[in-house]
């Protein structure tokens, strides 16, 4: 069971922690026709991650699909470099430090990710610094040998969030010490890391209190104390309902199904990994046979052997396994269920398919390993074929140390190591296994038990001084009691005489004051009821008025609007009798200076509100309506318009502004179909004042352009707008024209900015 625990533990860790990114969904077959039709090296470097990256996260890789990777990856950095493009460099030498490390070659996986962290702090992007430094600690792998570095390095991680006053980084870095210290097997140093981290989570009332609490709950079952860790469990799965973060919910019911395996109630085990399977199992997550063995192992223990091997042949038939560890947890299972069964030649069938999943994993999993191991051997101990049993435990003990229960389990190893060499004669290495084995024992035995007493004893002390406690308060509250009751009685005695008194005199009051209090009220509700009449009657009319008002000025607006599209149309006629080119031109900005007059007219009389024109629908259309009537294929627009409503004095004149500015901007800002932008921006200014902008990257005034000597018309216009406006007019060049009014806004404006291009 603390195997299993072990498990669940390395799976909620990589879960929560692993920086891999999601494998793409597309195919390498898509993948690779992209990259033969990308023209472009910048597009084909993230095609090359994703190739390098499929290969990489792919279920059961192989040497070949590390080869993959390597080349993709390695041709994405080479593109980097030839682009100078530093980030993306950086991020193709991290991916080629994992692929290291997945191959095995530890030291130039270091050394990747070390230059990856030192290029951010040269930088000074600490974010950055901190991600890739993290990446570090988790790509190392897990062995005895590694532990003290990746605490190191996710100390530096700790540091300096701290000196970046980063909290949320600080947590992630305290929580990570104590996952290493955990899987490291040094308990008490993982409890401590862990209660500090949960003192600063509930400082700041973190919603990943939940996350801690489930390791504390870990860390208290591999010490033995499970009636610490059932209460830590079980105040996880209550925060995970109060934040609503489910996301890890099978683990957390799996582990508090191994806590009540081993306190020996095997129904409430079988009711929560019953629950942490169907979780998992609805999910589909790489963890789900893991989590169906338990559940097997929990039925076979209440001796329901028979209902766990239908269960889960009925799970394999629905969802066949796919990796090499479903297929492995499936087949132990297998072989617990016939174990039990007593059809031990299938059990052995199956414990041997077992071990041949385990030979094709390698070495990478150590836990698992132990736990395939000791399930075979003590099979064949069972059995009494000691040879075959005495060759897989051996082979257990020489697997490398490092998870904190594998003291149990080796304490359970000796003891079958003792039965095997004793049945085979073997009687001094059987007392030196029987030995190992009382120590092993003993000492989780001593340590475990010593600490729930000392637990208990602080409990029971501390019970029964809050009892002496309560007590004395309670004598003194008597007291006090009985000393209030006496002086109330005589207060009450006095306070009820004096009262009796007052409410007869009150009462006799009351009648005659409610007896005026009425005839008043009389007079004075007629009043009120004829004076509502009249209300009514008024509200009435003045919403009749203000109705007929609201559909006038509509008409009014709509036949103003339909006048100027009659102008409109008597320029465009006369536009097509003039053979003059600048008297054709001379009416077609009259055309567009009559279309900004038209356009306002036609929003009011189509808007609920008559009085207030919407700035951003109509500066887009005006916009829209200039860009159509000239050739602006090689012009970019971009609108930058707060959410502003004026009255109809001040939108003409912003409009015919508008409209001048930009009709000038497209005619001479662009010769020769140069490319450019012109921006139109109207924002708030200092004081209630509204700021419009026009501005054009193009080539500008004259340099010997004098605004004031100018006898342009649209000049003219822009500077007397701007004036019945109230408002400034400005002129400046700075890689191009900006025009700029600056006038005082007569009504409501919405703080906010809508961006249109």
């Amino acid at each position: 069971m603390l195997r299993v625990l072990s498990i669940a533990c390395l799976v909620l860790f990589v879960c929560l922690q692993s920086p891999a990114q999601t494998p793409s969904s597309q195919l390498p077959g898509e993948l690779r026709s992209l990259l033969q039709k990308s023209t472009s090296d910048a597009g084909r470097v993230p095609l090359l991650w994703k190739l390098g990256e499929h290969y990489l996260t792919r279920p059961d890789e192989h040497k070949q699909d590390l080869d993959s990777a390597f080349y993709f990856v390695q041709h994405a950095l080479q593109l980097c470099e030839t682009l100078q493009d530093m980030p993306a460099r950086y991020y193709s030498i991290g991916l080629l430090g994992r692929i290291f490390f997945e191959s095995g070659q530890q030291e130039q996986g270091k050394a990747c990710f070390r230059e990856v962290a030192a290029y951010y702090h040269g930088l000074g992007n600490s974010q950055e610094e901190m991600t890739w430094l993290r990446y570090l600690a988790i790509f190392l792998p897990e062995m005895d040998s590694n532990y003290p570095e990746k605490v190191r390095i996710h100390g530096e991680v700790l540091a300096i969030s701290r000196q970046v006053k980063d909290t949320l980084r600080q947590e992630e870095a305290l929580k990570e010490i104590a996952d290493v210290y955990l899987r490291w097997g040094k308990l008490d140093t993982a409890e401590l890391k862990l209660l500090e981290l949960l003192r600063m989570q509930q400082a700041v009332r973190s919603r990943k209190l939940l996350y801690t609490y489930d390791l504390l709950a870990a860390v208290s079952t591999y010490q033995g104390n499970y009636n610490k860790a059932l209460p830590y469990a079980m105040e996880t799965i209550r925060q995970m309902q109060l934040v609503k973060d489910t996301a890890h919910a099978g683990i957390f019911y799996n582990r508090i199904g191994s806590i009540y395996g081993e306190l020996g109630h095997h129904e409430r085990s079988t009711y929560w990994h019953s629950r942490a399977f169907t979780t998992e199992k609805a999910r589909h997550t790489h963890s789900r046979y893991v989590v169906c063995g338990h559940l097997v192992r929990s039925l076979i223990w209440q001796g329901k052997q028979q209902e766990a091997l239908l269960l889960l042949r009925k799970a394999v038939k629905e969802d066949p396994p796919q990796s090499m560890v479903d297929k492995g947890a499936v087949a132990r299972a297998l072989g617990d269920c016939y174990k039990a069964l007593h059809r031990y030649t299938l059990a052995e069938r199956y414990y041997l398919e077992m071990m041949h999943w385990e030979e094709q994993m390698g070495k990478g999993n150590i836990s698992y390993s132990q736990e395939v191991y000791y399930s075979i051997g003590k099979f064949y101990t069972d059995r009494r074929q000691y040879d075959k049993a005495g060759y897989y435990l051996r082979k257990l003990l020489t697997l490398p140390a490092g998870k904190n229960s594998a003291i149990n389990r080796k304490r359970d190893t000796h003891l079958a190591l003792f039965k095997v060499d004793s049945a085979s004669g073997s009687y001094l290495s059987a007392i030196r296994h029987l030995q190992l084995y009382n120590l092993l024992r003993d000492s989780i035995f001593t340590e475990t038990k010593s600490r729930q007493l000392a637990e208990l004893q602080v409990r029971y002390e501390t019970s029964r001084k809050e009892q002496d406690i309560q007590l004395l308060r309670n004598r003194s509250q008597l007291e006090r009691s009985r000393l209030q009751q006496a002086r109330l009685g005589r207060n009450l005695t006095l306070a009820g005489i004096i009262m009796l008194l007052a409410i007869v005199g009150l009462l006799y009051n009351r009648y005659r004051l409610k007896q005026r209090s009425h005839r008043q009220l009389q007079a004075q509700q007629e009043e009120i009821h004829r004076k509502n009449y009249s209300l009514e009657a008024l509200v009435k009319e003045k919403d009749r008025l203000l109705e007929e008002k609201q559909w006038l000025l509509k008409e009014v607006h709509h036949r103003v609007k339909n006048n100027l599209q009659i102008v409109m149309s008597l320029l465009n006629t006369q536009s097509a009798h003039t053979e003059n080119d600048a008297a054709l031109l001379v009416i077609r900005e009259n055309q567009h200076r009559v279309y900004a007059m038209s356009l306002i007219h036609q929003k009011l009389y189509q808007s609920e509100n008559v009085a207030l024109i919407d700035m951003p629908v109509y500066i887009r259309e005006l916009v829209d309506y200039l860009r159509s009537s000239f050739d602006t294929r090689h012009i970019r627009f971009e609108l930058r318009i707060a959410a502003v409503k004026l009255d109809v004095s001040q939108t003409v004149p912003l409009g015919l502004i508008l409209n001048e500015a930009v009709t000038n901007a497209i005619k001479y800002a662009f010769p020769g179909e140069r490319d450019g932008c012109i921006t139109v921006t109207l924002r708030h200014a200092a004081d209630g004042h509204l700021l419009l902008a026009i501005a054009d990257n193009g080539i500008g005034l004259p340099a010997d352009f004098d605004p004031g000597k100018s006898n342009s018309l649209g000049m003219s216009l822009m500077q007397g707008l701007s004036r019945q406006l109230g408002g400034s007019f400005q002129m400046r060049q700075d890689a191009g024209l900006a025009i700029a009014v600056q006038f005082m806004a007569t009504s409501a404006i919405i703080n906010e900015m809508i961006p249109y291009e």
